[in-house]
């Protein structure tokens, strides 16, 4: 299972672009939701010791001025419904709706971030079983 080809597929963004525009859009990365500042997001790096698991470095200062740097789990990020409604809101993508406007014989669709989200999940199931 690659879990960034899936999410090219339906986003066209890398990791690191989709974890900056959850973020613009009000994702909190903190385990604890403590507000954060100076984020910055580093390599992207697989472990082996947990089974080929992709991290992500994350590094920030919390509200008390402390810099911390931790690796998070990419999957816990992607699987996560407020990181996809945060990406959508930076993307401009519709809050909740699927729709299709016709507009002088040309077809305008509208796009929720939880379509976007199923078709990332549809995308991994898809290569797994490819």
């Amino acid at each position: 299972m690659n879990i960034e080809k899936a999410l090219k597929e339906t986003t066209d963004l890398t990791p690191k672009e989709f974890i900056e525009k959850a973020v613009e859009g009000g994702y909190n990365m903190h385990p604890n939701n403590a507000k954060i500042t100076n984020l910055k997001i580093g390599e992207v790096k697989k472990d082996n010791a947990f089974g080929n698991t992709t991290l992500i470095e994350v590094s920030f200062t919390n509200e008390s001025g402390i810099s911390l740097r931790h690796w998070q789990r990419l999957s816990n990020i992607l699987l996560d419904p407020l990181s996809w409604e945060a990406v959508g809101k930076a993307m401009g993508w519709e809050e909740d709706l699927l729709y299709t406007i016709i507009r002088k014989g040309s077809e305008i669709s509208k796009i929720s971030w939880k379509q976007k989200m199923h078709q990332f999940i549809d995308n991994l199931i898809k290569q797994n079983n490819d």
